[in-house]
């Protein structure tokens, strides 16, 4: 997978949103033995703003394995992001798919994805992360409340 944004430091996934720009795209290969859809579909849910593109087939280094697809992935993301339309472009557009052919003849699929949960294991990692992020929510309601609480104490003795 990689990364393209404004980034000041490389982002660890708890707070790669607060490192990301408006103008993000991530890029990984389908087939990616290693880094597993699941884990794009998690930085994608960090970034909503984010175009996510998937190349098939490609897998841990698409870049190696695909070569023409990446640079023409890039080039229309650079460019589209210079212009202000990286959010109108077609081929960043959810469900949008573009066919580059590498030098040896072989296909590369490129879709655009809205990472919406498909399959079960999916749905799972998905129901995972909502419930992680609500107990996250909790957690700091009730860290917040008594942090006040214990002030209200301390001010009062």
């Amino acid at each position: 997978m990689f990364l393209l944004a404004h980034l000041t430091e490389w982002p660890h996934e708890p707070r790669i949103h607060t490192h990301a720009c408006g103008s993000t795209l991530l890029s990984a290969g389908r087939d990616d033995p290693w880094v597993t859809r699941a884990w794009g579909h998690r930085l994608k849910r960090q970034l909503p703003e984010a175009q996510y593109l998937e190349l098939a087939p490609a897998g841990h280094c698409p870049h190696h394995e695909a070569p023409a697809a990446v640079n023409n992935i890039i080039r229309t993301w650079v460019t589209a992001v210079e212009q202000g339309q990286h959010r109108e472009h077609d081929l960043l557009q959810a469900g949008a798919r573009v066919e580059y052919v590498e030098s040896d003849g072989q296909v590369i699929e490129v879709t655009c994805q809205d990472v919406l949960p498909r399959t079960d294991i999916e749905r799972w990692d998905y129901a995972q992360w909502k419930l992680s992020k609500a107990v996250a929510q909790v957690s700091s309601r009730a860290a917040a409340m008594f942090s006040k609480q214990q002030q209200g104490e301390s001010a009062s003795s």
